[in-house]
């Protein structure tokens, strides 16, 4: 049976819809939610399902924290543009109970981690470290809950579309991108020059198609 505490955490945190302005920990004083990223930015052990939810999203405050630096030094943008696009990533994360928007912070999380502590990020420019956040936080966005085997199987419009070929990852690069432009008041990629729009989008859409978990195996094998 599952543990009640487990499933009331479930309920309250593991979908899109979700967001949190605070967090108390060990029952002392409350912090904002930019306090509890800023000071759990770098913490592996961190447990997102412990945030109050209650103004803020989880996606959206964690992104503004891990992108405040480099906004300004890889992108070049304010953060205005950076928040209004991760507003409108954290509300294309549809409530499903895994492939939602606490998932996907909790993969850039441990992926930043994981770069920083692997000795990755030290050798990542700013652009690059720009694009592994965004990508992270939109790997899954438009997840509906279904693998690529079945959009194959049953001929699904997406299948259709990305000819069979990682149809899913296909969808969430085209929707990061997609997402990205799409900004009247003005987008985090307008201040890049041409060759930077390149490298970026390359390594975004490279770091996506990635996640297909047919893969999987063959990258833990070259990562040994």
């Amino acid at each position: 049976p599952t543990c009640p505490r487990s499933m009331a955490r479930l309920n309250s945190f593991a979908f899109a819809s979700e967001s949190f302005s605070g967090y108390e920990p060990n029952g002392g004083p409350m912090e904002t939610a930019d306090e509890v990223m800023r000071n759990n930015i770098g913490n592996l052990e961190f447990d997102f399902f412990e945030c109050t939810p209650v103004s803020q999203s989880v996606l959206e405050c964690y992104g503004e924290v891990a992108l405040r630096t480099l906004c300004k030094h890889a992108l070049h943008c304010g953060m205005d543009a950076c928040s209004r696009f991760l507003g409108r990533v954290q509300k294309l994360y549809y409530e499903n109970p895994y492939h939602n928007a606490i998932h996907a912070t909790q993969v850039c999380h441990g992926g930043s981690w994981l770069a920083k502590h692997a000795g990755l990020s030290a050798k990542q420019t700013s652009l690059e470290r720009a694009s592994f956040v965004i990508a992270a936080l939109c790997h899954d966005v438009k997840h509906f809950g279904r693998t690529n085997t079945f959009c194959v199987t049953t001929q699904h419009a997406l299948a259709v579309l990305y000819n069979d070929l990682k149809v899913l990852e296909n969808m969430h690069a085209a929707t990061c991108f997609s997402t990205l432009h799409d900004d009247e008041k003005g987008t985090v990629l307008d201040r890049l020059n041409p060759a930077e729009k390149v490298a970026f989008r390359g390594q975004i859409v490279e770091l996506i198609l990635s996640t297909d978990m047919t893969e999987h195996f063959s990258a833990i094998s070259k990562s040994r």
